[in-house]
């Protein structure tokens, strides 16, 4: 009938403490310690992950700019026709 009445059910009585009391402390202590020490190494993970990724980020960047440098840009050529053959003339030979 106290279920239902709203009174509280005392799940340990109010007397004397237990033997094993200390014992609660103690492994609450060590379950909250390994609880973050845990949470330390899944931030860690992640962050090193997101370095990684920074880096390959960083290198396919380096790697896109390189290529974009060294492409082959074609040369310019004036030339004019002179009877049946073309004369080339003013080559402009970039340098890179």
């Amino acid at each position: 009938m106290a279920r239902w009445s709203g009174q509280a059910i005392p799940i340990v009585e109010r007397g004397r403490p237990s033997s094993i009391s200390p014992l609660f402390g103690v492994v609450s202590a060590v379950a909250t310690g390994l609880v973050a020490l845990a949470g330390f190494m899944l931030a860690l993970v992640f962050a090193a992950t997101l370095a990684v990724v920074m880096v390959m980020a960083a290198a396919l960047f380096a790697l896109a700019a390189l290529a974009w440098r060294v492409r082959p840009r074609p040369a310019t050529v004036q030339a004019h026709r002179a009877g049946h053959a073309w004369v080339a003339y003013d080559w402009e030979d970039r340098q890179r």
